[in-house]
């Protein structure tokens, strides 16, 4: 490895240190706004058919707060923040206590399966073309997902995500289609949104 390259590395390094604690000031007021914009638009019709729960709305503020934070911060910066991420992830775990030992059990297991899904699917990649496709941080937060929606609402999760980001490319690079395979995207955004999706409305059926 040469010097530069060395230099070059530990300039990234740092920078995804700093990366993980990003002041307020440096998020874009009208990207916070959109995104507390889609997120009510998707959790609205659960609202009203769900009874009244003032437990049950208060952990899905915490949660979609928790979920927009990131979202902001990866647009922002392309890094989820792990300390946001264990937070969704512990939520998920918590929640599937009150329903006991099992139910525990079968949310750690999604979590798991969905880390394992992301990782493999970014070594692999990495393998492929030489360059990362998926960062660990979108592993680990669809590994927070998976607490959350189960292991039934994992591909769903992946599906919602991947077709969002499909569309918001197709849209932003719309006169230059070449750009829409090879640009890089943050995608912690979409899945995020799709891990809302799926924890208020369920898996899709296809």
């Amino acid at each position: 490895m040469t010097v530069s390259e060395t230099v070059r590395n530990k300039a990234e390094v740092d920078h995804a240190l700093r990366s993980c604690s990003v002041p307020p000031a440096q998020i874009a007021t009208t990207t916070g706004v959109l995104l507390v914009g889609i997120y009510f638009v998707v959790a609205f019709p659960s609202v009203l058919t769900a009874p009244a729960d003032i437990t049950v709305l208060a952990i899905s503020l915490v949660v979609g707060a928790q979920l927009i934070w990131l979202s902001a911060i990866d647009l922002a910066t392309k890094r989820l923040p792990d300390r946001l991420t264990y937070g969704v992830c512990a939520i998920g775990l918590l929640l599937a206590a009150f329903e006991g030992s099992e139910a525990v059990a079968w949310s750690a297991l999604a979590g798991l399966a969905g880390y394992a899904l992301f990782a493999g699917l970014a070594a692999a990649f990495l393998q492929m073309r030489s360059y990362a496709g998926l960062g660990l941080g979108d592993a680990k937060l669809l590994a927070a997902g998976g607490t959350l929606v189960g292991l039934e609402g994992l591909g769903s999760v992946v599906l919602i995500g991947s077709m969002s980001a499909l569309v918001f490319a197709c849209v932003k690079f719309s006169r230059h289609r070449q750009a829409v395979w090879t640009a890089r995207i943050p995608f912690g955004p979409f899945l995020a949104i799709g891990i809302w999706c799926v924890w208020h409305h369920g898996p899709l059926l296809l």
